[in-house]
């Protein structure tokens, strides 16, 4: 959800809401073999599943692509964004950058400080 917060007034207005799209399902873990002789033979060896040449689009992704699609909406006095330490991730933030927003937040714990 995008909300535009004015301060004057302490009013809140939704501005735009998106729903988060869905996780891939999850692929069950298969269970080991009752009997140990029969883990290594050879009809029990799968050739790895080749991986997908497109990386999937994360969650993050999709929040900076929706902030993308609705600052155009947002009156030219908007300059900070105020989100959860859970965006503070390179993708997001370069979205921010592009946008020429303030991005005001708690750091994550996890967050890496490097200037690179």
């Amino acid at each position: 959800m995008i909300s535009i917060v004015e301060i004057e007034t302490r009013l809140s207005y939704s501005l735009s809401v998106q729903q988060t799209p869905s996780r891939p399902p999850i692929t069950p873990v298969k269970k080991l073999p009752q009997n140990p002789k029969n883990c290594w033979s050879k009809k029990s060896r799968k050739k790895p599943e080749p991986q997908s040449s497109t990386p999937d689009i994360t969650r993050v992704d999709d929040y900076a692509q929706h902030l993308k699609n609705t600052r155009c909406y947002c009156p030219t006095s908007v300059r900070y964004l105020l989100a959860d330490g859970y965006y503070y991730r390179s993708q997001f933030w370069d979205a921010v950058r592009d946008l020429n927003l303030d991005f005001i937040g708690k750091l994550r714990s996890d967050a890496n400080w490097s200037l690179d």
